[in-house]
């Protein structure tokens, strides 16, 4: 059996310069071609990875999305809420972003920041916090970004946490965000804090390449706003939308906690796999 999680061999075919490195992994994309091929059973995330496989020879390709515990993730009443918001140090009027995960790479949390600044110095929207739960390289270099910009009463870095305190600090908050960079391989991604957020009631604010199958699905489930990879104009729109229309905020928090529970509930999807394993056992 073969998880496939991405084009790892295509990735690096093309990020590296080196002849010698392009055709040792051309190589490997012909060796894990012939493994595909001969695998019994052969899983991809997301439907544009599913249909890449089937293009690589494999004839059978089962779809295997990641989820959410939803038992975990879920909204929590507006009494708990404020009590959480008061344990975080946020008034229960602010307006909060979250990103949840890990903290650089290929997640361009300083778009974010700066289109909070944005709204914070240049329009005035004093009430907008964002949250940062995580660690990485980059986390450093994101809160000195804050602070230049003067926005340290806005943005928090709380660092890594167990999973049950993410979930709780999700379910405090208003709306999610996933800010990708413009690298082309997202376009199979189905990013498993998009479904955290749904689960938790969070709308999401997703940058990602045209076409995505996570821009898809926020978009034909009315879950949230797409907007292209590293274009503060748009996240900073995007981020204001979120704001100032708090109706239609309200149903995208319906759509995204159904979304999760009837299609992306991780205990029903490895039930579901699990009847599979079974039948072609």
């Amino acid at each position: 059996m073969v998880d496939i999680r991405d084009e790892w061999e295509d990735v690096i075919i093309k990020r590296t310069r080196r002849i010698l490195t392009r055709r040792l992994y051309r190589f490997y994309k012909m060796l894990f071609n012939a493994i595909y091929r001969r695998s019994r059973f052969v899983v991809a995330t997301s439907p544009t990875l599913a249909g890449r496989t089937r293009g690589r020879g494999v004839n059978e390709v089962w779809l295997l999305p990641n989820g959410a515990d939803v038992g975990l993730f879920k909204p929590k009443s507006s009494s708990e809420r404020a009590e959480i918001r008061k344990t975080l140090g946020l008034l229960e009027d602010d307006f909060v972003f979250v990103y949840a995960g890990v903290v650089g790479w290929y997640y361009r949390i300083d778009v974010v920041i700066k289109a909070l600044h944005r709204l914070v110095r240049e329009q005035k929207l004093g009430d907008l916090k964002l949250l940062v739960v995580g660690g990485g390289d980059k986390a450093k270099e994101y809160s000195n970004l804050a602070k230049r910009l003067g926005l340290t009463d806005h943005v928090q870095f709380l660092g890594e946490k167990p999973r049950d305190e993410v979930a709780r600090i999700l379910s405090c908050c208003d709306v999610g965000v996933i800010p990708y960079d413009d690298d082309p391989m997202w376009l199979y991604a189905y990013p498993t804090k998009l479904f955290e957020y749904s689960a938790s009631g969070l709308p999401t604010i997703i940058s990602i390449v045209k076409g995505s199958d996570s821009e898809k699905l926020v978009a034909e489930n009315k879950m949230g706003f797409s907007v292209e990879p590293m274009q503060i104009e748009q996240m900073t729109e995007a981020m204001f939308q979120a704001y100032k229309d708090q109706r239609r905020l309200k149903q995208m928090r319906l759509n995204a906690r159904k979304l999760a529970v009837e299609k992306f509930n991780r205990e029903k999807i490895a039930r579901e796999f699990a009847e599979l394993l079974r039948a072609k056992s």
